[in-house]
């Protein structure tokens, strides 16, 4: 198998006089992908606290609903990607990169017809979107055309992520922050604010779609290999799409939620606070991400990943514990840092635990990485439960912008909690016999079992 990038820079001279801690693979790869991710995140804080800042909070509201309906619809994304890299990442360890390239191009044909209906229902969906969240259509009709590129977005970076060449796929986050950011100016100067960040959003995954394509090019012919069947697709699919949906709605159903229960001014302010809490959680998924491809890889070779997922799980309770304090001891100060406006102040009370609501979701979101990896679906039940909490609480607990932050935060942990529960039982000490087996059918691969005749 050919070294990525990363590897050959961990056998560099310079790199070798550190200690092996320091240029280990796992760590190496973080790094990498937490750059990318970082600048991408960073880019988009910046450019919705700008427009926070220059729309303020009655207005950002319209804006922040857009950004949330993209992010549920981000669950596509997010389960093409889980989905791609669980289907490659045995194969690429193997060696087998001819494989991989058949399964992305026999993947993408049924990403962009998947995607091509999905579009269509959205935009049948989106007048009565516009009634219920009182924003324009325009901008909801533009942002239809994110369904397929979302769905073709995530199938590139999962594969790059099953490769494990976390080197071009932290330069597909790079391209996704920074068109958003030379279009910030844009935007702002024509007063384009709902329409210009949909257009922002479509424009950046397009440019992430054409890199990933340049990038995938270059893994040897597959031709000859068997298709890649839908049924095996989607079956890789279904837990990570109940595990990966839950997640994504947790970090943006509350807004949207918030903005139907609660006045518009409390509404822009918990989007405010949203926005400084998901800090927490974008901070740290490079861990789970990278985590994600080891994981589905040891398992298919019958071996146990649940050291490489102690280290995640220690990794992202000790930075997002870093962030938790942070916004405890010093709210203001960051409140006026990130948001730049008098009236976001009111949040400072409550900013700390939503952070920790984030916390939860982090730790969740390693959790379920693991449970999609190794073939396990016991993790539905917590996701259930917490889904139950959230929105039954909110429901009843809506009167204040503090009851509302606690409900939310009060459900996420108890999923958090439920998770790492199910998680200790499914550790090697606590099973009767021993570590994990490999199951019957370790992955849906071309030609393999379950892959289509």
């Amino acid at each position: 198998m050919s070294l990525t990038a990363v590897e050959r820079l961990a056998r560099t001279p310079a790199m070798q006089r550190l200690p092996a801690q320091l240029r280990d693979p796992f760590l190496l790869n973080n790094l990498v992908y937490f750059a990318g991710n970082f600048f991408a995140g960073l880019a988009g804080y910046a450019f919705q606290a700008l427009l926070a800042g220059a729309l303020g909070p009655a207005q950002f509201a319209e804006v922040a609903s857009l950004l949330a309906i993209f992010y549920i619809i981000q669950i596509l994304h997010f389960v093409a990607m889980a989905a791609a890299a669980r289907i490659t990442a045995p194969l690429a360890a193997e060696g087998n990169h001819s494989e991989v390239q058949r399964a992305y191009r026999d993947m993408t044909i049924y990403a962009t017809l998947i995607g091509a209906v999905g579009m269509l229902l959205f935009m049948l969906f989106a007048p009565a979107l516009r009634s219920s969240l009182g924003i324009g259509l325009g901008p909801l009709l533009i942002l239809s055309a994110t369904v397929p590129l979302a769905l073709l977005v995530g199938l590139g970076r999962g594969v790059m992520q099953g490769e494990q060449r976390f080197l071009p796929l932290s330069v597909n986050f790079f391209t996704y922050g920074s068109t958003t950011l030379v279009f910030l100016p844009v935007l702002l100067h024509f007063h384009l604010r709902a329409v210009g960040a949909t257009l922002a959003i479509v424009l950046g995954l397009a440019l992430c779609n054409l890199f990933a394509v340049l990038t995938l090019n270059k893994l040897p012919h597959g031709g000859h290999h068997q298709r890649l069947g839908l049924a095996g697709v989607i079956r890789s699919s279904v837990a990570a799409a109940a595990g990966l949906s839950v997640i994504t709605i947790f970090y943006n159903m509350d807004v949207l939620l918030a903005k139907h229960f609660l006045p518009a001014l409390q509404a822009g302010l918990y989007s405010g606070m949203s926005l400084l809490g998901k800090i927490l959680f974008f901070g740290t998924i490079s861990i789970s991400a990278v985590m994600f491809p080891r994981v589905a890889t040891l398992h298919a070779q019958g071996k146990s990943p649940h050291r490489i997922v102690n280290l995640s799980l220690g990794l992202v309770f000790a930075s997002g514990m870093l962030v938790v304090g942070a916004y405890a001891l010093a709210p203001g100060f960051i409140i006026h840092l990130l948001l730049r406006r008098a009236e976001f102040a009111q949040i400072g009370n409550n900013l700390a635990i939503y952070a920790l609501a984030m916390l939860g979701l982090a730790i969740s979101n390693v959790l379920v990485y693991y449970f999609v990896g190794v073939h396990r679906r016991r993790f539905v039940f917590a996701m259930a439960l917490g889904a139950v909490l959230f929105f039954g609480g909110i429901s009843m607990f809506h009167a204040t912008l503090s009851q509302f932050t606690i409900t939310v935060t009060v459900a996420i942990n108890t999923m958090a909690l439920v998770l790492l529960g199910l998680y200790a039982v499914d550790h090697p000490r606590f099973q009767r016999n021993g570590p994990d087996q490999p199951m019957p059918i370790p992955v849906n691969v071309p030609g393999g079992p379950g892959a289509a005749s």
